[in-house]
């Protein structure tokens, strides 16, 4: 009878213990995320408490406005903090209800919000889980690898990472400088030549801004003719010629390494408003030059001379552009001339 007891009193507790914990449960006293292991799809370093960290290209991003949160598409993070961060240019037309997204001033990518679609440069289109919250755009964490080709990760503290700036060699071209362009200050120039080392690129049109490490030259001396190797990226667009920004410049040789150098007698002289045309060697075998206000005109020992030291009957040696016409005789660009005794 005693034994009894005893056995029914046991029971009696555990199962006062079991709705205890019950109760705890349903009271909020005490959550599943104190006995269980917490995944790291949903992190936490407080109880009941979710607080996220977002780093992009390893720089804290201040999310106290726009803060990431979980839902049924996965963790959920804001779309124009995370792309202006990465560089990009975001414009929204209230009219269409549109997100533009540029790089470099032109348009990559355009997220309709309502119809939740992202139109590519290309003019796919393209499904994207965006949701618009406090009046802020939010996308799944996905969208930036799936998208932008970045690298994504989230540690069990809540710590997100978002970097375009991969541990790997940057693309590299060497080649000669075929066009010069200065858009609203923003110097750029074709780099034409051989394949580099981490690309499959033999053409490029990269842009100096002020973090591109210059080597052996200043970005104003950037002229058609210099020989150069170039890293840039990691972002390309896909047109033709591919463009980006360059990250190291390294100069090369000089002009007289160019190898596009004609030697002879000036036996022709035409003049224009802006530039004068000389004919070096004769119509046969020579070659027309156009010398501008850019081209440099030295003697042999590197004196500065005016264009009017250039006359008929007098040798030179001309350095001139890779770009010349098929015609005979052909035409370029003088880049350089030395003013032969």
């Amino acid at each position: 009878m005693k034994r009894n007891k005893i056995y029914i009193t046991l029971m009696a507790g555990l199962v006062l213990c079991s709705s205890s914990i019950v109760n705890a449960e349903v009271g909020g006293t005490i959550t599943r995320n104190l006995i269980q292991p917490i995944p790291i799809s949903q992190p936490i370093d407080a109880i009941d408490d979710f607080h996220f960290v977002l780093q992009v290209n390893n720089k804290g991003v201040d999310v106290s406005k726009n803060k990431p949160y979980h839902a049924e598409k996965g963790t959920m993070i804001p779309l124009t903090s995370v792309l202006e961060n990465l560089g990009y240019h975001i414009n929204w037309e209230e009219s269409q209800r549109t997100i533009l997204v540029k790089e470099q001033g032109k348009k990559i990518m355009s997220i309709q919000v309502d119809h939740k679609n992202m139109v590519t440069e290309g003019g796919r289109t393209i499904p994207v889980n965006i949701e618009i919250k406090d009046g802020r755009s939010f996308v799944p964490m996905n969208f930036f690898r799936d998208f932008l080709e970045a690298e994504v990760s989230m540690d069990e503290t809540g710590v997100i990472k978002i970097s375009t700036e991969k541990n790997i060699q940057l693309p590299e071209i060497v080649g000669m400088v075929e066009e010069v362009k200065n858009l609203e200050g923003k110097i750029g120039f074709l780099v034409k030549g051989e394949l580099g080392t981490n690309g499959d690129l033999d053409q490029v049109m990269v842009f100096v801004d002020e973090e591109t490490k210059l080597i052996g030259v200043k970005k104003e001396e950037i002229q058609e003719g210099m020989k150069l190797k170039v890293s840039y990226g990691p972002t390309t667009t896909r047109s033709i010629p591919a463009q980006s920004v360059a990250k190291k410049i390294e100069a090369i040789d000089s002009i007289e390494a160019n190898q596009n150098l004609r030697e002879g007698r000036i036996t022709k002289i035409s003049n224009s408003k802006d530039s004068i045309k000389i004919l070096v060697g004769d119509i046969q075998e020579g070659m027309y030059l156009t010398v501008s206000k850019d081209t440099e005109i030295i003697d042999e020992k590197g004196n500065p001379l005016k264009v009017e030291a250039l006359k008929e009957d007098i040798s030179v040696k001309a350095y001139h552009s890779n770009i010349m016409t098929m015609s005979i005789p052909p035409m370029s660009q003088a880049l350089k001339i030395v003013v032969c005794e």
